[in-house]
């Protein structure tokens, strides 16, 4: 008497063991995306909370605060006496302005200030040193003079011309006091919670290389995916490199209106 084998054959297991794992697989590329966007809105929280929280410093203290310095790396700005700066570029001095420190990936805010870094400036733009009562662009003091040296760049359609275009390099502001930033998912530049740097930007993402080349121009464009070939250039031809840095920064025009609203300058 035969008996018919009521289990799986091997290749019937087969079969279900790949169907499964194509289903599993399928849900994870939308899944690991719906996580990076979660990231991202919640770290652009975070940086809107620290602009506001440099707003805030402003107007208590009639100045912005100094950077916090990657060797200290302490939460709190690191002044050279009362009119100058250890650094103009570093990290958040989050302590000092009581908002988080960190992005939704455990990395340092990243903080760039219009600010002198010698005990004796001399002239220049500092927005880190009170006013002195005379209003100059020179002084090197923070008054309704002054001109914040920070340039955000940015890419997109050029009006000038009647293509669309979406790689044309431009200025999106300028004369900004400060800026704050996050690398992104990707974390090129950055520095974790624990002091310990993340890996370099490649070479070919110009416009990420340029957030972390300690100069005062920045870029901030919209997030592009990792992808070859690339070019950050305004070759339409080619597309963008890779960019998931966020930035937000301080409008002149609204720093100087909170602060004479105020009263801290006239």
């Amino acid at each position: 008497m035969n008996r018919k084998n009521s289990g799986f054959t091997l290749l019937e297991m087969a079969v279900v063991l790949f169907i499964a794992g194509a289903l599993f697989a399928a849900t994870l590329t939308p899944l690991r995306v719906q996580l990076e966007s979660r990231a991202r809105r919640a770290t652009e929280v975070i940086l809107e909370q620290s602009v506001e929280g440099l707003y805030g410093f402003a107007l208590a203290f009639a100045r912005l605060p100094c950077p916090d310095a990657e060797q200290s790396s302490n939460g709190r700005e690191d002044r050279l006496g009362t009119r100058a700066c250890l650094t103009n570029e570093g990290f958040l001095p989050y302590v000092d302005l009581g908002v988080p420190g960190y992005d939704a990936w455990g990395n340092r805010v990243r903080y760039r200030v219009t600010a002198a870094t010698s005990l004796s400036p001399g002239s220049g733009a500092n927005f880190a040193a009170t006013d002195d009562g005379i209003c100059r662009s020179d002084d090197g003091d923070l008054d309704l003079c002054e001109m914040g040296d920070v340039e955000i760049r940015t890419r997109g359609d050029n009006p000038a011309t009647p293509l669309a275009e979406g790689e044309f390099d431009f200025v999106q502001a300028n004369a900004v006091p400060a800026v704050v930033l996050s690398h992104g998912a990707n974390g090129y530049g950055a520095v974790s919670q624990q002091g310990r740097p993340r890996a370099r930007v490649p070479a070919r993402n110009r416009d990420e290389s340029e957030n972390v080349d300690s100069d005062a121009v920045f870029y901030a464009r919209i997030y592009a995916a990792d992808q070859s070939p690339c070019n950050d250039d305004e070759n339409e031809s080619v597309a963008m490199c890779e960019f998931d840095d966020i930035l937000r920064w301080l409008s002149p025009t609204i720093l100087n209106n909170r602060l004479v609203s105020a009263g801290q300058l006239p």
